[in-house]
């Protein structure tokens, strides 16, 4: 799993996490036509990990666990008709976002 690509920062007093995009969400994004769309999605994520971070990360947490991929639970997070797929890293203090798909792609089955 490739993790390099878009990087954001969400900055707050006490804690600081990074948001990091997969080339393959953003192979996909792209070719779904809603690369935009998931930026200001993750926007608005930042904006919330700024105001509370705790209560942000215990959010994305409670989301639907789909599969485990190495050491990482990934997890389903949704956004409109599409779903975007990511893993909380404590240690580090970064959200990985690794997939999205659309959800009729995603109703029986989840492939990476």
């Amino acid at each position: 799993m490739n993790i390099h690509g878009a990087v954001i920062m969400s900055k707050n007093e006490n804690e600081e996490w990074i948001i990091l995009l997969t080339d393959d969400l953003t192979k996909n994004a792209n070719k779904l036509k809603v690369y935009d769309r998931v930026m200001e999605f993750l926007n608005e994520l930042v904006e919330d990990l700024e105001k509370d971070p705790e209560h942000t990360i215990q959010y994305l947490e409670r989301q639907p666990k789909i599969i485990k991929i190495e050491d990482k639970i990934v997890r389903r997070l949704r956004m409109g008709r599409y779903r975007l797929f990511y893993f909380v890293d404590h240690e580090n203090k970064r959200i990985v976002f690794v997939d999205i798909r659309i959800r009729r792609e995603t109703r029986k089955t989840y492939r990476f």
